[in-house]
């Protein structure tokens, strides 16, 4: 008697992966009725060539108090190499400890913490129309890119960047040469090279 072929289990569905800094959090969708009463997540480093399982134990979705329909599964990955592209693969495992077909999405975790704001002095007058400010930066990370200057007539909102790249990371001070009364509040930012900055508090020149 022939025996028919076993069908094959569908993956898991929604598979999304959230970038962090120094980390990836995998989420996707579980059903309330049927499906899987557990989980295996994969992780390939090579574009998909080889995998190895991430989690020793099956991974439960849980539900809380709080939680409003079904629970969302969620594996996070802290062993992961900010800019380097990683593969994931997830496969349920349903009440009869079969695996089903695997879901797959790619991510790769990013810089995103900025640098220390600078520290700046008081601006200084130096010409009719020129303004000398200084600042400190301590504690600079490596990727520390350089620092942009901005202005505005309003100490709150409103400033714009004087330069278009960034002074070189080693230059604390800078020569306003086209000061004016109308825009007294200055702000130095510090800017990484993945473009995470920080800005400093507001000093203003005392034009007055």
């Amino acid at each position: 008697v022939a025996v028919p072929p076993q069908d094959s289990i569908p993956a898991p569905i929604n598979l999304v992966a959230d970038t962090g800094d120094g980390k990836l959090r995998v989420h996707w969708y579980h059903p309330s009725i049927g499906g899987y009463t557990a989980y295996y997540v994969y992780r390939s480093d090579d574009g998909g060539a080889t995998y190895k399982r991430m989690n020793r134990t099956p991974l439960i979705a849980m539900r809380t108090a709080k939680m409003n329909g079904p629970p969302q599964p969620v594996f996070t990955d802290t062993t992961v190499v900010n800019y380097h592209r990683y593969r994931y693969a997830v496969r349920g495992i349903t009440p009869f400890g079969e695996l089903s077909e695997a879901a797959f999405v790619d991510a790769f975790p990013m810089d995103l913490t900025p640098p220390p704001a600078p520290i700046p002095d008081d601006p200084k007058q130096v010409g009719t129309h020129n303004i000398h400010i200084a600042w400190q930066e301590r504690n600079p990370p490596g990727d520390l890119a350089g620092f942009l200057i901005a202005r505005s007539t309003n100490s709150l909102s409103g400033f714009h960047f004087l330069q278009t790249n960034p002074l070189p990371k080693t230059v604390h001070e800078f020569t306003d040469d086209s000061a004016t009364d109308a825009e007294p509040y200055y702000e130095v930012a510090a800017v990484d090279t993945a473009g995470n900055f920080a800005r400093s508090i507001v000093v203003s020149s005392d034009r007055t």
